[in-house]
């Protein structure tokens, strides 16, 4: 089972702006509940389907989705919402706690799909990509920039009616927007993806972590 690959369609270097948003991990009230969140723990497995090649290891613990990329193989692994989601005026952010190894054919993203179109959110090959396609890879557009560990440690994708929004955060309480792209998705439909794969043989590529899921409505 694979994923699709990135690497081959980034098309433009955006350069980066600053916004501020009202929700967002660390500020905002502390009694707000997500539309949809998941703490990645033994109540995981009821939102989630995991999906992974053999040489994967796949686990939700500790508070983490932690997928354990292959040596020397091409290969992917990760979770799809059981499901679909509303997100109408919304979006879906992710933690990353550690990237696979960047210097060579490791990746690792965050993903919104419907029926025929899916935008995603990540890193590979040391750049950070805001990427949207048609599920048939017909039609592309694409954006990134240099990734930034720190700086890129949370990840957003904001549906803004007309266009798709990529934010990143430090901390939470203040976004950077990379880029824009036009909005094909239907929000009423969207299925939530989060994986990472090696799209050609890498010895060593490492492990990625993801923790705290959840809709943009809150911290």
């Amino acid at each position: 089972m694979g994923r699709r690959v990135h690497h081959l369609i980034l098309v433009a270097l955006v350069g980066c702006g600053r916004v501020g948003f009202d929700t967002g991990i660390g500020d905002g009230p502390t009694t707000c509940t997500p539309r949809l969140v998941d703490p990645f723990d033994a109540s995981s497995g009821l939102l989630w389907t995991s999906f992974q090649d053999p040489a994967i290891t796949l686990v939700q613990r500790g508070g983490t989705l932690e997928i354990d990329l292959a040596d020397q193989a091409r290969a992917y692994g990760g979770v799809q919402l059981t499901g679909t989601i509303d997100l109408t005026g919304l979006g879906f952010q992710v933690e990353t706690l550690e990237v696979p190894d960047q210097t060579t054919h490791a990746e690792m993203f965050l993903e919104l799909h419907d029926d025929t179109w899916r935008t995603a959110l990540g890193v590979a090959n040391g750049q950070l990509l805001a990427i949207e396609e048609r599920n048939d890879h017909s039609m592309t557009s694409s954006a990134g920039m240099t990734y930034e560990p720190t700086a890129d440690r949370l990840w957003r994708i904001e549906l803004l009616g007309s266009e798709i929004g990529f934010a990143t955060s430090s901390d939470g309480a203040v976004w950077r927007q990379p880029t824009t792209l036009a909005n094909r998705l239907d929000p009423t439909n969207i299925t939530v993806v989060m994986y990472a794969g090696t799209y050609d043989l890498q010895p060593l590529p490492g492990v990625a972590r993801f923790a705290r899921a959840h809709t943009s409505d809150c911290p």
